[in-house]
């Protein structure tokens, strides 16, 4: 059953606790019901304001309350995950950018660089576009810690690509080394070869600095319209690169 989760590193020990988003069990199904993506403070603030309250001061204490969980526990998350989330969102996405912007201008105690310290995202499955990742993939290229990034079967295309590529060439996703970009038609339908470049010259900048990568593009194979000197250029990059491992299906293809 598709899940939303969060997991924490416990500061009390080194053990990893799994907690969903709101901290009422381990799991929350998500099939049947609208996502609910944690948001900065400032924008909870502005949520809550338009519900109401029999008592004016059940609302502040909500506000301090989920500040004080933003501060104490939402930077020490490793990974979030709203895969097969049918229901996420550009708005969404748009939540989860907010969270982070605020979390990388508000270090935490034990945190990392911008007090955050996710390592993995999973968005696969879900309904973001192109308007929702391009700005989110800018802010993902802001946080050090940050290791995979799963976008399997979204509707992305060029652009988002090309936040990514300008993410990893201006020094950002410092430590990636997975990135899932399966079964996303626009994005293969839309590739020419000028964009072989790009996605060529993202694995080349991560090995560069010394890291393994892990490139998923299955199911482009029949869906690219790049020309035949595209492909020449995509298989040779791909054997130049030999430190990646490229997931997918263009054996004998040419």
């Amino acid at each position: 059953m598709p899940t939303a989760l969060l997991e924490e590193t416990d500061p009390q020990n080194d053990t990893t606790k799994t907690q969903a988003l709101a901290k009422t069990s381990a799991v929350i199904p998500v099939s049947r019901q609208p996502p609910l993506p944690p948001r900065a403070p400032a924008a909870f603030d502005t949520l809550l304001d338009t519900k109401k309250f029999t008592n004016g001061a059940d609302s502040d204490t909500v506000k301090v309350l989920y500040k004080q969980f933003v501060q104490r526990t939402a930077g020490s998350v490793q990974r979030v995950s709203f895969a097969s989330w049918s229901l996420f969102s550009d708005d969404d996405a748009e939540c989860l950018r907010g969270l982070f912007l605020h979390l990388l201008k508000t270090p935490t105690e034990g945190g990392g660089a911008g007090g955050i310290l996710l390592e993995h995202l999973n968005l696969s499955g879900t309904q973001l576009t192109d308007k929702g990742a391009f700005l989110l993939v800018r802010v993902l290229s802001e946080i050090k810690s940050l290791r995979g990034l799963s976008l399997m079967n979204i509707q992305i295309s060029v652009a988002t690509l090309t936040a990514l590529f300008d993410g990893v060439r201006l020094g950002g996703f410092q430590s990636l080394g997975y990135l899932d970009l399966s079964w996303c038609e626009n994005l293969a339908k839309d590739l020419k070869d000028e964009d072989v470049e790009a996605l060529l010259d993202i694995a080349r900048i991560v090995t560069e600095r010394g890291r393994r990568l892990t490139l998923d593009v299955q199911g482009w194979m029949q869906l690219l319209s790049i020309s035949r000197k595209g492909w020449v250029a995509l298989r040779k990059g791909q054997e130049r690169l030999s430190e990646v491992e490229w997931i997918d299906s263009w054996e004998g293809t040419n």
